[in-house]
């Protein structure tokens, strides 16, 4: 923030999801350049708890998504499975690793 100068933030970031445009947004209100038009710690702290919310939000969407798609893999490897006469118990199930699906896993390790 030196001479006034503030890094630029790629443009592209508000379009991923409305999270990361809310957290854009807050960034750039806290750099405006008038001190008395920036926001508050109170109103950034705010701002946080509804991104946590919205991002909350998009997860649990990306969570229903998955399962769909990993459902619909595994009806169709299993009607291939059906079509080459494999056996019942040799069908595709998921691996349940601690009550959680491998992917669930691998999301709470990140």
């Amino acid at each position: 923030m030196n001479q006034r100068l503030r890094p630029t933030l790629p443009h592209a970031w508000s379009a991923v999801s409305p999270g990361l445009a809310e957290l854009v947004s807050t960034i750039r209100h806290c750099w405006d350049q008038d001190a008395e038009a920036r926001i508050s710690a109170a109103n950034v702290t705010e701002r946080m708890k509804a991104l946590r919310e919205i991002n909350q939000r998009e997860r649990e969407e990306a969570d229903v998504t998955n399962e769909d798609d990993n459902r619909r893999r595994m009806n169709a490897a299993n009607a291939n499975s059906e079509r080459r006469g494999v056996p019942e118990e040799h069908e595709l199930t998921p691996l349940i690793i601690n009550g959680r699906s491998r992917q669930d896993a691998a999301l709470a390790n990140t």
